[in-house]
């Protein structure tokens, strides 16, 4: 007979590893583009404009409808990018207006580019838009170049810019005799 060799204990079978299972990959859809600019104005128009003044109303739709002429009713506001708010606003100070009249000024295209802002300052109130203000400040008119509030003036005398007349303002002897005793001047 065959001598029976002994043969090391043999250890515990190691259990196999757990298969976990691996989901099919899934396409990345992307993300829904948002609300249109059409939309938006839209929205702006139904809570805004019975609250603002006619004459800043009626502003800030010309400012929206240049705004959408130029960037599409269609753009989703989320992907307006501070460029072409630059280009629009450019547009603003160089087109020929088809009438052949001239290029706005950069005074009222600095006002439609601050009226068109205020869209983007109510959807951000709103939650409906994310991150900074394309448009704001596309076009700053400097403190220089803004004009000074002119005081109306009294009496009608043109030489004038002081709103009260200078018989009003009493005179350096006038305040010495009130606070000098026996009214020396």
């Amino acid at each position: 007979m065959l001598a029976q060799t002994a043969l090391p204990p043999m250890a515990a079978p190691t259990p196999a590893p757990a298969v976990v299972p691996v989901p099919a990959a899934t396409p990345v859809l992307p993300k829904p583009a948002g609300l249109s600019l059409s939309a938006a104005i839209q929205l702006y128009t139904e809570s805004e404009s019975p609250t603002l003044n006619p004459n800043t109303w009626s502003q800030r739709q010309r400012a929206f409808d240049s705004l959408k002429a130029t960037l599409g009713e269609a753009t989703a506001v989320s992907t307006i990018t501070r460029e072409q708010a630059g280009e629009w606003a450019h547009g603003l100070i160089t087109r020929v207006p088809s009438d052949g009249g001239n290029p706005m000024t950069k005074r009222t295209a600095a006002n439609t580019v601050s009226h068109a802002a205020q869209l983007f300052v109510f959807l951000a109130k709103r939650g409906k838009f994310e991150g900074t203000n394309p448009i704001k400040g596309v076009v700053v008119m400097s403190k220089r170049r803004r004009p000074r509030a002119v005081l109306p003036v009294s009496g009608g005398s043109r030489s004038s810019s002081m709103p009260f007349s200078a018989s009003s303002i009493p005179s350096t002897c006038q305040r010495l005799e009130r606070s000098t005793p026996a009214g020396r001047c």
